[in-house]
Formats: structure tokens, sequence, C-alpha cells
């Protein structure tokens, strides 16, 4: 049976600078929660309900932590980007390690602990394909240093890692030494993808390999991925992902596949594992979508890239980036841009599909080009997007809906010491049981359009880049509104109608507001209860945050 506590208000935090320090446990319900515990959202934060709502507090974070993945083309051809990305490391570095950022000049959250991982796009052939090796690098972080640089060490740790109060210079230097060490030696068959998955992915996931092997995130690479970090992929390439399903696409001699060898991923699709294998592979690295980031910087041409970097849908229908033979040379596809002194870059189509997925999805993606003169614009973008996944404010599960006067029926309150008393803009409210000061923020009532409002506070944002990467929106914060403490957000339960929700109804249906416009199915005497509550089909019939269960809308926080 499900036992239903009908709150007028859901809490949850949506929170710049908030996240949490330590993982969650998975929750379902409230009772799924240690005492003093609420599921909010799905896993279990410090909290308590009653019967004005749950709440839940979380305290701004004791750790802004960021493993910082890199996946770089070592196949023929290569050095040349990778000195490209090798010259950005010095200001990447900088701007994480110190917070200050190189694209505003603005002072950031540093980072507390930055861990740096070196991957390369040679996963073998198989144990019959035209690459030297069954397996290639495999998706290990690599150790081995460059030795032909006297500043270099010949091994490196497992990954590189960095925290309060480390040099910059040396995190760049080192990274610099693992790139310069990769060479352009590596199978020409990228599979960038496949790496990528099999680096981070743990054995127990289910997901497998060629041959049947599985993912290194608990083993060889085990450690390097956080729990409760911002996950940032970096896939540095000049060539369009061929991670394959069958390892046959890379025979010499397999009879299923077309002779041309440079042209067999692009004449055997079918043969490619499909890109729903790599969006679901890498969300199930993170419990909160907004705080992976996806960075493709390949072969898109310069001219087609976003100011902050996000991608768009236009990108795939440009004649550049459209997958063609090349003319003059029939043997090889079109390049999407010829560099000079670099050679040709192709275009990057599934990189990009995938991007544009997991950024529907609400990860924070990058496109970057290999068509310019620098990778400064991709790494400017990289940042925001880091800063964003380890600081930002965090997507909605639910979206909400705006009222006549452009405002959304939510709080938000900042907690702080009594002390310190409210910033301006803020409006005491009383001190909670932990005895600290809430500090209403002003909401800012928007129309769903750009620009972002410009009076000080607080609006939903399902608008902007930032908004529209998240699925149900966001809360955001206007210029010199953003809280420096424990944040709350509050909303309340669309308006019932005459007949309150939680209403006493007994066991007659009459009583209950059938017509209400709040829910599309109106609400209805539920006999296990005894009060009224709004019916259901599906959790988008119910308010934010309540679930559909049994036909009944209810509030998962408490039930």
């Amino acid at each position: 049976m499900v036992v239903r506590l009908v709150a007028a208000f859901l809490a949850c935090t949506v929170v710049t600078g908030c996240s949490d320090s330590a993982p969650l446990a998975p929750c379902a319900a409230g009772t799924d929660c240690p005492a003093g515990e609420a599921c909010v959202e799905g896993t279990c934060r410090p909290g308590s309900c009653d019967w004005q709502g749950p709440t839940a507090y979380i305290q701004r974070p004791r750790f802004f932590d960021v493993d910082l993945l890199f996946m770089v083309d070592d196949s023929g051809g290569s050095i040349g980007e990778q000195t490209m990305l090798m010259e950005q490391m010095p200001r990447l570095m900088e701007a994480l390690m110190t917070g200050l950022d190189p694209r505003t000049g603005d002072a950031r959250r540093s980072v507390d602990s930055l861990r740096v991982g070196i991957i390369s796009s040679d996963m073998g052939t198989g144990p019959s394909g035209v690459c030297e090796s069954q397996f290639g690098d495999d998706g290990v972080l690599l150790t081995q240093g460059d030795t032909a640089n006297a500043a270099c060490m010949e091994r490196y740790p497992t990954w590189l890692e960095a925290g309060l109060g480390d040099d910059p210079e040396t995190m760049a230097q080192d990274t610099q030494c693992l790139m310069g060490a990769l060479g352009s030696g590596g199978c020409g068959f990228e599979q960038p993808l496949d790496a990528v998955l099999k680096a981070l992915t743990p054995s127990t996931s289910g997901v497998t390999f060629a041959s049947g092997t599985v993912g290194h995130g608990d083993g060889q690479n085990a450690g390097f991925l956080r729990t409760h970090s911002a996950l940032a992929v970096v896939l540095l390439t000049d060539e369009d992902d061929c991670s394959a399903a069958d390892t046959g696409l890379f025979e010499m001699d397999d009879p299923a596949y077309d002779p041309e060898l440079n042209l067999r991923c692009f004449n055997h699709p079918e043969a490619l594992q499909p890109l729903s294998r790599f969006r679901d592979g890498l969300m199930a690295l993170r419990s909160d979508p907004s705080r992976l980031v996806y960075a493709p910087i390949a072969g898109i041409p310069f001219d087609l890239i976003s100011t902050d970097g996000s991608l768009d849908e236009s990108l795939l229908t440009d004649p550049r980036m459209v997958e063609e033979i090349d003319p003059d040379n029939s043997s090889q596809l079109r390049p999407s841009c010829d560099r000079r002194g670099f050679g040709r870059a192709h275009p990057p189509r599934r990189l990009v599909e995938l991007g544009l997925e997991l950024q529907r999805a609400g990860a924070g993606v990058v496109g970057g080009s290999l068509c310019g003169d620098s990778l400064a614009p991709a790494m400017d973008a990289l940042l925001g997007r880091i800063f964003d996944a380890g600081l930002g404010p965090r997507c909605l599960s639910r979206p909400l809906q705006r009222t006549a006067d452009g405002t959304v029926r939510c709080t938000v309150a900042e907690f702080v010491d009594p002390s310190v008393g409210c910033a301006d803009g803020r409006t005491p409210d009383g001190l909670d049981e932990s005895e600290r000061l809430r500090c209403v923020i002003e909401q800012v009532p928007t129309d769903g359009r750009p620009p972002p409002p410009s009076p000080a506070g607080w609006f939903y944002d399902d608008f902007s880049a930032a908004g529209l990467r998240c699925e149900s929106g966001r809360i955001a914060f206007t210029d010199g509104a953003e809280p420096g403490h424990a944040v709350q957000l509050r909303c309340a339960s669309p308006d019932p109608g005459p007949i309150g929700i939680g209403t006493d109804c007994g066991d007659d249906p009459a009583s209950c507001d059938t017509a209400s416009t709040s829910y599309p199915l109106g609400l209805g005497c539920d006999a296990t209860s005894g009060v009224c509550l709004p019916r259901c089909a599906r959790a988008a019939d119910c308010g934010f945050g309540d679930a559909c269960r049994e036909g009944w809308c209810v509030n998962t926080t408490c039930s």
C-alpha cells in the first residue's frame, strides 16, 4: 500500500555554488531514507517532512572538485592539433586553480581538487585488424612522459591531481608532458567515444567492449572518477568517431565490407556502435546531468561555432559538415577544413550528434573547432561549462508554469548566520530549526524569452542558452544577486480550487473539486487516505516534483 502524505509545498535544492560534498544515497520515497533525511529528487538529503511540506537544506559545498579527461587523437597527422591543445594548458590550469575567469576577468571560486587524466583514440582493431594491436591503448589512463623533453619525468601517476595552493604552472607542465608523449603512431581507425566510455565505465555496468571486455572505471582507472565531482570530457580529433560494434570492419579481407579501408566507417554505419550507447553510458556516470561536460574539439568549421560554444542542429546542415566522397580523391572523404600546416580535418557528425543529444538531456556541451588559428575560444567555452557544472544552478526535474504576471509559484531563500543579516534585496523571514536566518530573495518576472531580466533577484530560466540545456529549465540569478550560502527552492503545488488538496472527504467523491483547472484530470477522493488528491495517468499530470502512483499524485519526498 502507498502511504500518502499530502504537502502544500515541495522543497528541493537548486543552488548556485551549492552541491553535495559526499555521495547521496538514491531513494524513491522518504521511507527509503534514514531518520533525519528526506527523499528529494531521487536522493536522500538532510531535512524533515511536515504538513507544510518537506524541507531540505544543503550547505555551500565544502569542495568544488573537477575530474577532467582528455581524449587525444594520436593517429597520423595529429601532432599539430596536439600542439594546439598543449599551448592552452597554462591558461586552462590557471583559470581552474585560481578561479580567475579569463573571459571576463571575474573571480570565480577556484577548484578545490582537480584531477586530469589522458587517454588516446587508439582502441586497436581486434585480433585480425589492420592495426598492430588488438586493443591499442584500450582507454587506460596514460602515464608515459615525454622523454624527449628534459623537463618531463619518464613516468607519471595514473592521473594528475592538484588542490588548493598548488602551482598551476606545474599542473600545466605535467599535463603537457603526458600529451607530448602521445605522438602520431596510433591506430588510424579512431574510436574516441568507445575510448572515453571504456575509460570511465565500471565493469559492473553491463556495457561490454571488443571481445567481451568491460570498462576500466573500477579497474585500471579506478579512483579517477569521483561520485560527487563535475566530470568534463574533452575529445580532440580531426576525424569522426569510428567506434565499431563489429571489429570485422577493420579487417583487410572481410568480405562483408568494401575493400577501401579509408571509407569503411563512412560506407558501413551499420557496423558502428549506436550513439545511444554513449549518451546513456555518459549520463549514467552522473546523477545530475548538469554535472557532465562534453567537449568535442574537432573539424567543425570555425565560423559555425557559437559564442558560448553550444551546439545547434543547423551545424549538421552546413555543406561542409556533410560527409561525401572527395571529388579530387575517391579514396577519401571531403574535408570540412584544410588547415595550413596541420592538414585536413573531416566532418565530426557523430561527435556533434552525440553532443546534441547530451545537450537536450541537460549536460553542458561545448563544440570546439580545429579549423581556426587557436583553441583559446574552445577553452574559454569549456571553462564556462566547467564552472557552471561545479558551481552553477541545477537543472529542474520538472518544468514550472508561469502565472499571468510572469512569475512562478515558488520562493527562493538563502540561509545565513543571524549576526550577518540578510543582504540587500533579501527579506528576513524568521529562523529555521538550526537558528539560521531565512532571507527570501526577490523573484524577477520574465516572459520566457531572452534576454535575461536585469533587476536583482532570481528567475525561472527556460529560455537562455544555459536554461535550454536543461530539459525542464533551471533557477538562475541576475548579476549581483548570486547567493553565497545554502539556498532552498520551495514551490507551491498548483491551486487545487475551492476544495483544497488534503481536505477530508471520507469516501464521498462529490466532496472534492473534480473540475480543478490546475490538474488536467481534476481532484478525487482517495479512499485509502480519506482526503482529496489530484488524479493522474502520468507524472506530467501532477505538480512539480510529485509522482503519479496508482492513479493519484503523491509527494514522494514524504511518502
